[in-house]
């Protein structure tokens, strides 16, 4: 990116845009403006609000369906108010029509707005994202992208006037391919190209998040390297915090090392010689940094190989502990400031491990427990019925105080 002052102007930047049509990038100049704090979150079958959660189900062939849930009641509904819609049309609010009956959108939920996400072209679908209303009623496409792009990024951050995520962009010509920061406007859905890394450079590039004002962009490693990952804050205009040739927010060039990501901040782990884990928790709104220490004996264990640590929801934190072949998961109580097995299980026909968090609510959190093979009718061009099935996701709730005590007392939602 190139930025300078312009004689009697507001200090300006060139960015460039790719026009579907030519697919060439035009270069323009755009104003500086601070367009407000940018939030970030995943798209998938289930986004979170502060009134419910929403799901995205298989319930018949050629759609899928947008289902609500209060989680005070632990129910799931169609979003319909029509007690005698058999919910299987475009009549229907919470009817989406799918192609090839696999390729539904995900959704997702940014400042309690729902968006329906299609990363990849489906057929003759190119990518897109649309905002819909709590009701299903009003769908309003904010940007679709050219056919030669995906959003391959997992994460879609947004401030007030943009949303940002990372797309693969392929030449049309060469066939060649590059993965560039994309920012595409709320009013017109026009795509800026706000940062393209080095073509060169063979890593993987992804968005993994947003701090305040700035995307926080993960560099994966390249294999035979000596790094582990970089972290890089970059502003919508483009600006990297670390030049990639600097020193980066986070390097790791010992196994026993790694850094990750959660909502405001980084978090770090390290093994010292004699087995002893380092955990430091670092806020960078805030700039504080928690730190704990933990030993093999604290754990009840023999010896500490390697460890990371994880942290779903804000003060929750989960220890993963490898020692020799073994994995172990632990979860912190602050409160008592010791470290307790992690022993919850998923359920399901297929699902295995301990459930994931995906967010809280009250005095609960919600977990993905497991999953379940549901059944459907399919209809056959000549009108007969075969039955289908499909894989669907099961959710619950489950007391904080039940968490950390690891009891399995879960409050399925149905």
């Amino acid at each position: 990116m190139i930025n300078g002052l312009l004689s009697g102007c507001a200090p300006s930047e060139t960015v460039s845009m790719r026009n579907e049509a030519s697919d060439n990038l035009i270069q323009f100049h755009s104003n500086s403006v601070d367009h407000g704090s940018i939030v970030a979150t995943t798209y998938g079958t289930v986004a979170l609000t502060d009134k419910g959660a929403y799901f995205i189900e298989q319930h018949g062939a050629g759609f899928v369906s947008l289902m609500y849930s209060d989680f005070s009641t632990q129910r799931k509904f169609f979003v319909c108010s029509n007690p005698s819609c058999a919910h299987n049309t475009d009549a229907c609010p919470s009817y989406i029509p799918i192609q090839m009956d696999y390729a539904h959108p995900g959704i997702m939920s940014l400042n309690n707005q729902l968006y329906f996400v299609q990363a990849d072209q489906v057929g003759e679908t190119h990518p897109y994202v649309i905002a819909v209303s709590e009701d299903g009623l009003n769908r309003q496409q904010i940007f679709q992208l050219p056919s030669s792009w995906c959003i391959s990024s997992p994460y879609i951050c947004k401030d007030n006037d943009y949303f940002y995520f990372f797309a693969e962009i392929v030449d049309s010509e060469s066939g060649d391919s590059r993965t560039s920061l994309i920012q595409a406007s709320v009013d017109n859905g026009e795509l800026i190209e706000v940062f393209n890394f080095n073509s060169e450079d063979s890593a993987q590039y992804a968005l993994v998040g947003a701090v305040d004002r700035q995307l926080m962009v993960v560099r994966y490693p390249i294999i035979g390297e000596s790094e582990e990952y970089k972290y890089y804050l970059i502003t919508p205009h483009g600006n990297i915090s670390n030049e990639l040739s600097k020193e980066p927010l986070y390097v790791s060039n010992n196994h026993d090392i790694l850094a990750q990501l959660y909502s405001n901040g980084t978090l770090s782990t390290s093994v010292t010689k004699n087995g002893t884990a380092n955990l430091a928790i670092k806020d960078l709104t805030k700039d504080e940094e928690f730190l704990v220490n933990v030993t093999a004996s604290d754990l009840g264990l023999d010896k500490i190989n390697s460890v990371f640590m994880r942290i779903p929801v804000p003060d929750c934190y989960i220890l993963v502990v490898y020692d020799n072949q073994s994995m172990h998961e632990f979860v912190y109580d602050k409160t008592a400031k010791e470290f307790r097995p992690y022993t919850l299980e998923k359920h399901g026909d297929y699902a295995s491990g301990s459930p994931d968090i995906i967010g809280e609510w009250e005095h609960y959190f919600i977990l993905c427990t497991g999953d379940r093979n549901t059944k459907f009718d399919l209809y056959s061009a000549d009108g007969t019925i075969d039955a289908s099935d499909t894989i669907q996701i099961t959710y619950a709730l489950i007391s904080k105080d039940d968490f950390y005590a690891c009891i399995e007392n879960y409050l399925p939602i149905k």
